[in-house]
């Protein structure tokens, strides 16, 4: 997963987005690399916590919160 969402990462439209995005999936997939390697859970819970605050931002992007009120 990590490996196909820092594939999709487009350079051109948004450099900055793109390398703040290229580290944290680095960082996620040291922290794999790290909790496979240890047998311990911790570091994959923490990369699924981050992996599901990306997701919450991403549906917020795409459905953003809309102002009905008069």
């Amino acid at each position: 997963i990590l490996v196909e969402l820092q594939g999709s990462l487009d350079f051109e439209a948004d450099p900055e987005l793109a390398e703040s995005l290229t580290r944290q999936y680095v960082y996620m997939a040291q922290r794999v690399f790290e909790g496979n390697l240890s047998q311990r859970a911790e570091p994959l819970v923490e990369v699924a916590e981050l992996l599901e605050t990306l997701r919450d931002g991403w549906v917020e992007a795409v459905n953003p919160p809309r102002d009905d009120a008069p």
